[in-house]
């Protein structure tokens, strides 16, 4: 079995690896990729689950040590001690408050929102509730199939 594993292992590497290189990286960029695609464009940030060993201040302390500006939180944090180490989806509209005066505290953006969800429609519609007290421009999320069809029937913000 442990031949099997390490054979298919090296052959999933050498599948990923099997692109011929032109020796010229300009010629490998798609001509029509747009200014958006230009890397100079980018906004590098951390998805706070790299940091879910420690609560979300201490997750911002290591955004900010980083020198990292945007954060994707997750609703399956824990916020911290100020607010009784309940996970975020736990809070009330005031934790979210106190959530967002420490990003704010520390200069780092929020555009985006990890949703954990569970099978019942409420917890979603109650995450989503948090995704718009954090004022996010999109949430990512993987519901289960199951839910994904009323989910998709939620009706969506416009600004």
């Amino acid at each position: 079995m442990k031949k099997l594993f390490s054979f298919l292992l090296l052959a999933f590497f050498a599948a990923c690896n099997d692109s011929q290189t032109s020796g010229n990286a300009s010629s490998d960029i798609d001509s029509s990729a747009t200014a958006s695609s230009n890397p100079a464009d980018w906004h590098f940030g951390v998805a706070l689950w790299t940091f879910h060993d420690v609560n979300f201040p201490r997750a911002l302390e290591r955004t900010d040590s980083a020198g990292l500006k945007y954060i994707e939180p997750n609703t399956f944090h824990s916020a911290g001690p100020e607010l009784k180490d309940s996970m975020i989806m736990q809070l009330s509209p005031d934790g979210i408050a106190k959530l967002k005066q420490m990003i704010a505290d520390k200069n780092v953006i929020c555009e985006s929102l990890y949703i954990v969800g569970d099978s019942t429609l409420s917890s979603w519609v109650k995450q989503f509730d948090i995704a718009k007290q954090f004022e996010v421009k999109f949430v990512r999320t993987e519901p289960p199939l199951e839910c994904r069809t009323v989910l998709i029937a939620l009706p969506v913000p416009t600004t």
